[in-house]
């Protein structure tokens, strides 16, 4: 996942986890985001409305400054139809495994990804920035990718009708409505 945090987001939803109190047995826990928090998330990510979010995790060391995570992601959202313009209601739920490392590794890692590192693709990276791991942003660009940019209500198509009631054939189509003002 690319880093694609700015400050506002992190300022939103944070949860640091300082690196230096993570135990060597790991940390397994679980964090919600406030009615303040879920409101400013919706208005980021352009949604209706954010009912719940919140995020499961184990977070353990596997290397020096090496930390992996994996969670799952729930939360419950409102979107507006993009056809019938109604509100609809998304349960989200994912899974989520990410491997956080310094920096300099990261880009590395995303430099080599084509040579010998290429097995070394299918792994989620993030990269540590300072002291401390933040999973509320993790969490927040996950529920990002998860967003459906042109939501539909189940069972809305769209179907397109030419203006003008014009029937099948050659009548169709973006000049027709000029053909047939040039015919009158």
């Amino acid at each position: 996942m690319a880093r694609t945090g700015s400050q506002n987001q992190v300022d939103v939803f944070s949860r640091r986890f300082q690196l230096d109190q993570i135990p060597a047995e790991g940390l397994n826990s679980r964090f919600e985001a406030s009615a303040e928090e879920r409101a400013a998330i919706a208005e980021m990510l352009g949604l209706e409305s954010l009912g719940s979010l919140s995020f499961a995790f184990e977070l353990k060391p596997v290397g020096v400054r090496h930390f992996s995570v994996l969670g799952r992601l729930g939360a419950c959202l409102k979107q507006i139809c993009v056809v019938s313009l109604e509100a609809i209601e998304i349960d989200v739920g994912r899974s989520i495994d990410v491997e956080f490392v310094p920096e300099k590794e990261f880009l590395r890692r995303q430099e080599g990804a084509e040579d010998e590192l290429a097995d070394l693709a299918d792994i989620d990276l993030e990269p540590i920035e300072g002291d401390a791991i933040d999973l509320g942003q993790l969490a927040y660009e996950c529920l990002a990718t998860e967003i459906e940019p042109y939501p539909r209500k189940p069972g809305i198509d769209f179907e397109w009708k030419p203006a003008g009631g014009l029937g099948a054939g050659e009548d169709e189509g973006p000049f027709a409505a000029l053909k047939a003002l040039k015919e009158k």
